[in-house]
């Protein structure tokens, strides 16, 4: 999954969405358990290679993508693109998953565009999801039971 980053200053302004488009908010808890599992997650000194199909995914994390968490959840089939709330670095950005272009973008609104270039897309925060994003994905069938 490609990661890029957003940067957002000045006042709000009103977008016009010319398509219908499907989101899911997920709640912050889900970066929690990710950031978690991370921890957890050390490679194996034996093994040289990682088997998607061996990957052991939490059911509370296959929750989120099945529709079932939060309460007001959709199943990430049913849409074009996700927000999730991250604690990064002292405060709060959204990382938004696009499912449709298979990038996920960060939007911080406290860096300028030319520090979010330097910053190396966060690259520590961001690579815990873009690395499991197709994980999760796999595991609850995303690629077969996607209309799109």
């Amino acid at each position: 999954m490609h990661a890029s980053v957003c940067c957002v200053s000045g006042r709000a302004s009103t977008i016009h969405n010319t398509t219908s488009r499907e989101i899911c908010i997920v709640d912050t808890t889900f970066y929690l358990i990710l950031l978690h599992l991370s921890q957890e997650i050390q490679p194996s000194p034996i093994k040289k290679t990682f088997k998607l199909s061996e990957a052991v995914m939490p059911d509370d994390v296959l929750e989120y993508a099945r529709g079932g968490r939060p309460p007001w959840g959709l199943p990430w089939h049913e849409v074009d693109s996700i927000l999730i709330p991250c604690f990064f670095d002292g405060h709060w950005v959204v990382v938004h998953p696009n499912l449709l272009k298979w990038t996920m973008m960060l939007v911080d609104s406290s860096y300028s565009r030319k520090e979010a270039l330097k910053s190396s897309l966060r690259d520590k925060q961001m690579s815990l999801l873009t690395s499991l994003f197709p994980i999760i994905c796999q595991k609850v069938r995303y690629f077969v039971n996607s209309r799109r």
